[in-house]
């Protein structure tokens, strides 16, 4: 399975999810995309980001003998799983608290205060977008990195009291500064891609899709996600966790890692 993370989280696991990993016989390859951690930036224009990072995965997967993966788009990284999808030739793509194409101005208003402000600036002013982001990234690297957990979560009580976790919250906070490491830009390609109708890429194969989400995510609301299965139609699958919200996979894994074992189980019967 090739996991690809998402715009503030990394690709560390909890314990839980590793010993599950381990049970299931499963093995996650987690490509760091360009600009997060240490990898190199991507020259390319912004718009073409996930197609680049595509064709960049395929030759990964090409240099490791991977054929036919499931892969597993984790919020944001469902934007780039859709897009590897069209030259990876995958068994399934299974997204996690995915963002979905944004085809109405109210799924942006739906979102939490944050990011609803990024979120329009993306959209409508994007030449102001890094200096949005800045004030962020200077928090994040200056001590505030629990405050801004905080504030992302401050109004969603289910996701607030997922961050108590001591192991969770240190992978959370882990993945914001794998996100800023190198400044803005990781962050910048995202916003611009997340906040798009970007359903060009998921039209680009017929690969059967798997979304899991929380029925409290104060980002992608379900309403918004069983639309969007809706329009793919048979080749569409929804599993809403009545109990979790945008942190399911942090919550609840043994049901998307489940979920993936069976996955692979059908392929092969």
């Amino acid at each position: 399975m090739i996991f690809l993370h998402g715009m503030l989280d990394g690709t560390a696991l909890t314990r839980k999810s590793q010993e599950l990993l381990s049970g299931h016989n499963l093995r996650f390859i987690c490509p760091h995309r360009p600009s997060f951690g240490q990898s190199d930036p991507d020259p390319g224009d912004f718009s073409d980001a996930p197609q680049r990072f595509a064709g960049d995965l395929k030759q990964i997967c090409g240099q490791l003998g991977v054929s036919d993966p499931v892969l597993v788009g984790h919020m944001a990284g469902s934007v780039y799983a859709f897009a590897a999808a069209a030259v990876c030739d995958p068994r399934a793509v299974v997204c996690v608290s995915g963002g979905v194409p944004i085809t109405s101005r109210q799924q942006i208003s739906a979102m939490t205060r944050r990011q609803r402000l990024v979120a329009f600036t993306a959209l409508h002013a994007p030449n102001m977008l890094p200096y949005v982001l800045r004030a962020g990234i200077h928090q994040l690297k200056n001590g505030g990195d629990k405050r801004f957990m905080t504030s992302l979560y401050e109004n969603a009580p289910v996701d607030f009291a997922v961050t108590q976790d001591p192991e969770i919250r240190w992978l959370i906070l882990d993945g914001y500064q794998f996100s800023v490491r190198q400044g803005h830009q990781a962050f910048e390609i995202d916003s611009q891609q997340v906040v798009r109708d970007w359903s060009h890429l998921v039209e680009a194969s017929q690969a059967p899709v798997h979304l899991f989400h929380g029925a409290h995510d104060s980002v992608v609301t379900v309403e918004s996600v069983r639309a969007f299965a809706g329009r793919l139609g048979e080749r569409a699958r929804v599993t809403v966790l009545e109990a979790s919200g945008q942190l399911l996979f942090y919550k609840e894994p043994r049901v998307v890692l489940e979920r993936l074992r069976h996955i692979f189980d059908q392929s092969q019967a």
